[in-house]
């Protein structure tokens, strides 16, 4: 039975539905204790389209969780996710109206207020209001302006919102599932949590989260959020490629990404010693013809791998092209020091890092979920990205409330003053009045 305070994320992806239960103890550390995953039915493009199929997925991973974590949830932080994201950037500035002319929360509160008051469709709603940095009359690029002096605060904002119906129908999933949903974090932000380090997000970094159905973008500097968005292209794509160029079902063709795919040909050439071919469309007949052989567990021959590498790098090379347009577009290119990080499921295939980085034309490295401890080594994948993320924002939503003692710790306490109190029946009753008075 855990000790600590318990925190549990959910993870409702268009091909998996992920559960992380985890434990924070006195020192604040986060330890996985439960995963369930299942597979996720009724969500496409990160939207619910199938009410109860969402649900019956939720309840199946939910329960594996709490199997392996031994002991129950109540509630959970859902990450929500698809193509209706929207994040947007907006500024404000309020006079400090003191004689002293410190700022104070109430000056700060007021700033974010005012910046957070724009325009919006009627079937919109705001998902997260996340403050980026303020100005205290000359002095730019301030953190927490709370104490300082000045006449004059202007605060910048980073608003993110979304469908209303996606979010609503998220909710009616995760309360028929039989949880509370404690919050609701947009998936690019989840996922950044995870894998970013803080001078990454302080020089300037850019996320990329491919999943299923989507890829989720996160642009970072001076450690504030600047962008977020949400691409409607994700690996089930690439898995679409090739069980139309091989002629087989889905679950045949993600088990060849998964066992042979490589991200481009000419890693699956250096691969097998092979010299290098410019052509770039895959000899389909060839692979049609050798497909149900390697799909019977015999290793395929060097052509075969090379004409698969093909496909996936055609549709990798579209997909990395257009989050990069979305990072240009957000005009934040020139600040990513630190270059790129790529995660979730469709960071796994061989050699997407060297893909990106030739697309992008800067440093790229793979982002694995840290900051977690327990059985770490259930969720150390990047398609576990965005379950860690909700997990480790969960554990700080919590950990800004009071400290409380949990049933285990009281009833921990009760054993001991009763076994006190056997020893020594005045003495025990003395201090036990004293502590519960004090």
């Amino acid at each position: 039975m855990p000790l600590g305070r318990i925190v549990a994320g959910l993870d409702v992806g268009t091909t998996k539905v992920t559960t992380i239960i985890a434990e924070v103890d006195e020192s604040e550390a986060v330890s996985v204790i439960g995963v369930g995953q299942t597979e996720s039915r009724g969500v496409e493009r990160g939207m619910i389209v199938n009410l109860d199929e969402t649900v019956d997925s939720i309840q199946k991973s939910v329960e594996r969780a709490r199997h392996m974590a031994g002991c129950r949830i109540s509630s959970v932080y859902v990450g929500i996710g698809g193509e209706h994201i929207r994040g947007i950037n907006s500024q404000a500035a309020v006079t400090v109206g003191k004689i002293t002319n410190e700022i104070s929360e109430e000056d700060v509160k007021r700033v974010i207020d005012h910046a957070q008051n724009v325009s919006m469709p009627a079937d919109m709603t705001v998902i997260h209001v996340i403050p980026q940095e303020y100005r205290v009359d000359d002095q730019k690029h301030i953190i927490q302006p709370i104490g300082l002096a000045g006449s004059r605060l202007e605060g910048e904002v980073h608003i993110v919102r979304g469908a209303a119906t996606a979010e609503q129908n998220l909710r009616r999933a995760v309360q028929r599932a039989g949880l509370q949903v404690a919050g609701i974090v947009i998936q690019p932000l989840a996922s950044a949590l995870a894998v970013l380090s803080p001078d990454e997000q302080e020089w300037g970094v850019a996320m990329l989260d491919i999943g299923g159905g989507t890829t989720d973008i996160a642009v970072y500097h001076r450690r504030c959020i600047r962008h977020t968005a949400v691409l409607s292209i994700g690996s089930a794509y690439v898995t679409s490629d090739i069980a139309i160029g091989c002629s087989i079902l889905m679950s045949e063709a993600e088990q060849l990404k998964k066992q042979y795919g490589r991200a481009s040909r000419q890693l699956a050439e250096q691969e097998h010693n092979l010299p290098e071919d410019p052509r770039e469309q895959p000899d389909i007949r060839f692979l049609r013809e050798n497909t149900r052989a390697v799909l019977d567990a015999k290793i395929p021959e060097p052509k075969f791998s090379v004409e698969l590498a093909r496909i996936i790098e055609m549709r990798m090379v579209e997909l990395l092209g257009a989050a990069w347009f979305e990072i240009r577009k957000s005009g934040h290119q020139e600040y990513l020091a630190s270059g790129v990080v790529v995660t979730g499921g469709g960071a796994m295939v061989k050699g997407v890092a060297e893909l990106a980085q030739r697309v992008f034309g800067v440093p790229v490295r793979i982002g694995y979920p840290l900051g977690v401890g327990g059985i770490r080594e259930s969720v150390a994948t990047p398609a576990n990205a965005t379950g860690v993320g909700l997990v480790l924002f969960g554990a700080s939503q919590l950990l800004k409330t009071p400290q409380t003692m949990s049933m285990t710790d009281a009833e921990r306490e009760l054993e001991r003053l009763n076994q006190e109190m056997q020893r020594k029946p005045l003495e025990g009753m003395r201090r036990w009045l004293k502590e519960f008075f004090a």
